[in-house]
């Protein structure tokens, strides 16, 4: 068949509510996508190739034997996460009946700063999801929201070996979405068992909760750059340690971070700014308490003093995420608040950015 030309972005995100807490099986985490986008662009072509800008990359060999896309060569971890998704994308493809042709792959674009640091908007999922969503579109079909989160999920999970999927669910979705994550054990027993990609996408993934959530005409979003990037990684093993050593004070963690993420979400459906902007402020007490039941440094000085600023402004902020660096998130019911926080954020050496909730998820296009 021919392949089509198709351009698919998806946007990078943050966590409001419930990180960490996700983890756990059933526990809810608030997340929304920010308008900082990956582009991937799929082209018909002779030969296969794969480009990437951030990596230096352009038309990369690639060989396509065995029902499986192989690079040539190229920095091994992050070449092959793209080559995780395509590989799922095409065995999802091929399960449909389609047949394979040649395409050239770029990604374009990038979620980090000027200097090429991390600002833990999680580009790894934004490329999942751009590149699976591209390559279904290229090859005929109309991807929607779940199908793509599912793929993207599955490719996510089997390159990193762990994941929660929030991050490529507000890749997929956009917007705020209350998330509950995937049972994992459930998902590799059904890969070891052999199921086809394409019945992966049917079933029924148990536990997994995905609901879009509103946002109030009034809520503002804030974002501050601490300028150190956090090992996400690192800090969940760490903490991870920890649970076990201090199992009370992170059952007191997971209960307070299920009331304020489940505040979050209901205040984000009922339009309600002022009960968002309490119901974040509720996260950081929850996150403070996971501090110090296991003594990592979730909420660095730089964070500590960012969310002070914006309580100060009188809105309300905290890590976003693993913490230990990256950005601070914010929320604000209006404009002016904001602004008082922004000043202070400059002051205190953390850099305001100018980047907004992002409402759309995957977006394709010719």
């Amino acid at each position: 068949m021919n392949v089509k030309s198709i351009v698919a972005t998806a946007p990078g995100k943050l966590v409001l509510a419930g990180e960490y807490a996700v983890l756990s099986p059933g526990e809810p985490a608030v997340v929304v996508a920010v308008e900082a986008r990956i582009t991937v662009r799929v082209t018909p072509a002779a030969a296969y190739s794969f480009s990437s800008e951030s990596l230096g990359l352009f038309d990369l060999p690639v060989r396509y034997e065995g029902d499986r896309w192989v690079p040539e060569s190229g920095p091994a971890p992050k070449v092959a996460f793209a080559a995780t998704a395509v590989n799922v994308a095409l065995a999802y493809l091929r399960d449909k009946g389609l047949p394979i042709a040649a395409f050239a792959l770029s990604i374009e674009g990038g979620l980090e700063s000027a200097d090429g640091a991390k600002y833990g908007f999680g580009s790894s999922a934004a490329v999942s999801v751009a590149l699976v969503g591209g390559l279904l579109a290229a090859f005929g079909l109309e991807p929607d929201a779940a199908q793509v989160f599912k793929l993207a999920a599955l490719a996510h999970h089997e390159a990193q070996g762990s994941g929660s999927g929030l991050d490529v669910a507000a890749a997929a979705y956009g917007g705020a979405i209350r998330y509950v994550a995937f049972d994992p054990d459930w998902l590799k027993e059904r890969r070891a068992a052999a199921d086809s990609v394409a019945q992966l996408v049917d079933a029924t993934w148990p536990v997994l909760g995905i609901e879009p959530l509103g946002w109030p005409e009034d809520l503002e979003l804030g974002i501050g750059w601490t300028g150190v990037p956090a090992s996400t990684s690192a800090l969940i093993r760490q903490v991870g340690e920890a649970r076990e050593r201090q199992a009370s004070g992170y059952a007191r963690f997971l209960i307070q971070s299920r009331q304020a993420t489940n505040s979050l979400a209901a205040a984000l459906r009922d339009r309600d700014a002022m009960g968002a902007v309490q119901a974040l402020g509720r996260m950081r007490e929850a996150i403070h308490v996971l501090q110090d039941a296991s003594g990592v440094a979730i909420e660095t000085p730089a964070l500590r003093a960012f969310a002070d600023a914006a309580e100060a402004a009188g809105g309300a902020g905290k890590s976003s995420g693993a913490g230990g660096g990256d950005c601070g998130v914010a929320l604000f019911a209006g404009s002016e608040p904001l602004g008082r926080a922004k000043a202070a954020w400059q002051a205190s050496a953390v850099e305001p950015l100018a980047v907004g909730l992002s409402p759309k998820g995957l977006m394709l296009s010719k």
